[in-house]
């Protein structure tokens, strides 16, 4: 797996809304090294979604210079940018968008098929994975029947599959209870320090910071002074 480290240059993402600009990012400059376990604070609308799209290469910046283990991803055509996501990078979501028609084996072992990996060697690994969060039991079960913190464990379970060097996290823990949130927190705690995989994580709760080694706060699109963690 490769060590992946984050630099954002005078970073900004303006949209058109009618006759105006709508500016989600404005000159952010931000740097994560290898292995962190980074947090990106802020109330809803203040970027913290458009950041972590614009780090998995979903979105482009207006303007300024990002790249990711060396990548420029302002330069990189959508060909390019395809792969990058294919191969590096794990995305978890509030609503874990897992595939409802399909079991929690299914689900974990989509991202493998796409890397290429053939189906019994895609179950076989999504298995393990699941068994490894805790789910063995549950590999056959669709979304609808698992709990709400099973289903954010199959996300995660999916978003690690293929070992990516980088796994991006949207309010992972949004639309989970207490109890469910610290398991979900404690899995990637656990990922982060076992994979070495960088995580960025964008919250609105600050009692996530207890678990950061960086926190970088964003208001209105601007960010603070980053604050060092020890």
């Amino acid at each position: 797996m490769p060590q992946v480290a984050i630099q954002a240059h005078a970073l900004t993402r303006t949209y058109r809304r009618g006759s105006e600009d709508v500016r989600a990012l404005l000159d952010v400059t931000i740097t994560i090294p290898p292995a962190a376990f980074a947090i990106v604070l802020g109330p809803s609308g203040s970027g913290k979604s458009t950041l972590l799209n614009l780090i998995g290469g979903i979105d482009r910046p207006t303007s300024g210079h990002l790249t990711v283990d060396g990548l420029a991803l302002h330069d990189l055509s959508e060909r390019e940018l395809d792969s990058y996501r294919r191969e590096y990078v794990g995305f978890l979501f509030q609503f874990n968008n897992l595939l409802p028609n399909l079991s929690a084996l299914e689900n974990v072992a989509l991202p493998l098929i796409a890397q290429g990996r053939s189906w019994a060697q895609a179950r076989l690994q999504a298995g393990v994975q699941l068994a490894d969060l805790g789910l063995g039991h549950r590999v056959g079960h669709r979304p609808a029947e698992l709990s709400g913190g099973e289903q954010q464990r199959v996300a995660l379970a999916r978003a690690v599959v293929t070992r990516p060097a980088l796994i991006l996290a949207d309010e992972p823990t949004g639309d989970l209870d207490l109890e469910s949130a610290q398991v979900v927190l404690d899995l990637m705690s656990s990922l982060n320090r076992d994979l070495g995989a960088t995580f960025v994580i964008a919250t609105h709760n600050p009692r996530l910071e207890s678990r950061a080694t960086h926190v970088f706060e964003l208001s209105n699109g601007r960010l603070a002074p980053p604050v060092p963690r020890p």
